[in-house]
């Protein structure tokens, strides 16, 4: 059990879900890295409203509604569950879903819904809950056999449509929260847009096998081992390192290379450029950490060596604060930044 909980910690760092949050990982590191990242709390999930928190110390779930004095709720029940999804708004959230059997016994079928208040409702399933801003828009992972599953959502007439899908599918919402990418296998994505009902849908080309996609006002970013494609499009990168994630925010794309050895240690190389293909920036950091574009000027936000930086779009520092350990950019275009004592901050 102690290696899929250091695997998840890493995945949650590098995979992220915007305020989604199934926490699995694209690219995943050795589990060498996954335990060095695992001995501090991260973001499961963030928005507007709360947060909540993951700590592999304690082996717990922490919930935080914005402006409280104290933990809105705090539980282990969850804290082996593969996603952790905001329900509506966080702190009210989902765990679900199990991550596959590395060592030891196979753990349990259960997923655990947690109120804004803390109430828990159990329930036996192996599903694992994507996204859960209302019932009508509701994603979900339904495990098969031999590593092909299912999605179930609802078609834009609120009627069941189940799609098929491998055994690690992500979700990919907009930061207007109104459209998103499903990645139903690494070949496989499908444009969801938000109707009354449920989604409507259209299937998106796709060139190699895709690991990640960042989405913003209808254009559509994806993210292969080692090429960047704009709605479509190839873009001309770096070419340094593994391409785990990407930021999309505008006209400003941000991308993230990821490597790690035992030789050279972790690094992130960060870069950030126009639509248009001209480089701004290009920055390394000796560990692996998410970044994110801060707002519409091209800030890029990264918790780095115990610090946040934030980073302007002609790459100097504009900010630096110590103590920070993991940031989100919230839907409203807030930073949410978490401490090593997990203490949670709105700016």
């Amino acid at each position: 059990m102690a290696r899929m909980r250091a695997s998840r910690a890493i995945g949650c760092v590098l995979s992220l879900v915007v305020v989604t949050s199934a926490c699995s990982a694209p690219s995943e590191p050795s589990s060498d890295a996954s335990a060095a990242v695992s001995s501090v709390p991260f973001f499961a999930a963030a928005d507007d409203s709360g947060a909540v928190v993951i700590d592999p110390r304690s082996e717990t779930l922490t919930g935080i509604a914005r402006g409280a004095q104290s933990p809105a709720w705090n539980n282990s029940i969850g804290f082996d569950r593969k996603y952790v999804v905001c329900e509506a708004t966080c702190p009210a959230s989902i765990a679900s879903g199990r991550f596959d059997v590395v060592e030891g016994p196979a753990p349990e079928e259960f997923a655990v819904h947690i109120s804004a208040t803390g109430a828990q409702q159990l329930q036996t399933t192996d599903d694992g809950v994507l996204w859960a801003p209302d019932e009508a828009h509701r994603i979900v992972y339904v495990p098969g056999t031999d590593a092909v599953g299912a999605i179930s959502l609802r078609d834009a007439d609120g009627a069941p449509l189940n799609l098929s899908a491998d055994d690690r599918p992500d979700w990919y919402p907009a930061r207007d929260q109104k459209s998103g990418v499903l990645r139903l296998s690494p070949q496989s994505l499908l444009f969801l847009r938000r109707a009354k009902e449920g989604w409507r849908q259209a299937p998106l080309p796709v060139q190699g096998d895709v690991n990640f996609v960042c989405v913003d006002a209808g254009r559509v970013v994806t993210v292969t081992e080692d090429s960047v494609f704009v709605d479509g499009r190839e873009m001309t990168t770096s070419g340094a390192g593994q391409i785990g994630s990407c930021d999309l925010w505008g006209n400003y794309l941000l991308t993230a290379s990821y490597s790690n050895s035992s030789e050279s240690g972790n690094s992130t190389i960060v870069e950030l450029r126009t639509l248009s293909g001209s480089s701004l920036w290009q920055k390394t950091f000796t560990s692996l950490s998410r970044p994110y574009i801060a707002g519409a000027s091209g800030e890029v936000a990264i918790a780095t060596g115990g610090a946040l930086k934030l980073i302007g779009s002609r790459g100097d520092v504009v900010l630096q604060q110590r103590g920070v350990v993991d940031v989100r950019i919230t839907p409203g275009g807030d930073r949410v930044t978490l401490t090593k004592d997990g203490l949670v901050d709105w700016q």
